[in-house]
């Protein structure tokens, strides 16, 4: 899981060398700021500035969520991904979140989902990663992919408690919005009672 930072407190490391690699000190620091753990991270000094430079760090945590297929239980998830999601949220809130990978993304509208809906079990049916135009093209990071193209949307469909089905949007970011949902219905398509207007009030 890739996720790139940017905040003020951060901007001492991230512009201090020319070098892509932390020091030690260096690491350690950004773990102790951002509440990472350094045995189970890595970080890069990266320039994602589409003109005039723009430094930050880039995280890359040991933890891969699989994919299509895979069914999670509402407690799975939060079992082996909670901490994960708490930070991924506190990076949002704090606006230090400058682009997430598309394991972030998908563990972020996996919880959404859960949520919202009351579900139990989810499962990812597909996944499309989009990269608008103008979404970055910095082809010296070819191992980290969300480096050379920071800017991205990703689109998920999921099965939840088994046959209702969810499609969530979530840009790079980390804002999100559900863009259909659809009860089972082996006669037709309709839309799920979360979604309608009445429940969207409230």
């Amino acid at each position: 899981m890739d996720i790139i930072l940017l905040d003020n407190n951060l901007d001492e490391i991230a512009n201090s060398s020319c070098s892509d690699l932390l020091t030690d000190e260096e690491k350690r620091k950004v773990c102790n700021y951002a509440g990472l753990d350094q045995e189970t991270s890595d970080f890069k000094r990266i320039n994602i500035g589409p003109g005039a430079d723009l430094f930050v760090i880039l995280a890359a945590i040991w933890k891969t969520i699989e994919v299509v297929g895979t069914v999670y239980t509402a407690v799975d998830l939060s079992k082996r991904f909670g901490s994960f999601i708490e930070k991924i949220n506190e990076f949002i809130k704090n606006r230090q979140l400058v682009s997430i990978d598309e394991d972030g993304a998908k563990l972020l509208a996996m919880d959404y989902v859960i949520k919202t809906f009351k579900s139990e079990s989810i499962k990812v049916l597909d996944l499309k990663t989009v990269i608008p135009s103008g979404g970055g093209s910095y082809v010296e990071y070819p191992e980290h992919p969300i480096a050379m193209t920071p800017h991205r949307y990703y689109i998920f469909v999921f099965e939840i408690d088994g046959g209702d089905t969810v499609v969530m949007g979530v840009k790079s970011t980390g804002e999100m919005e559900v863009i259909k949902a659809f009860e089972f219905d082996p006669y037709g398509l309709t839309e799920a009672r979360t979604l309608r207007e009445s429940d969207r009030d409230e």
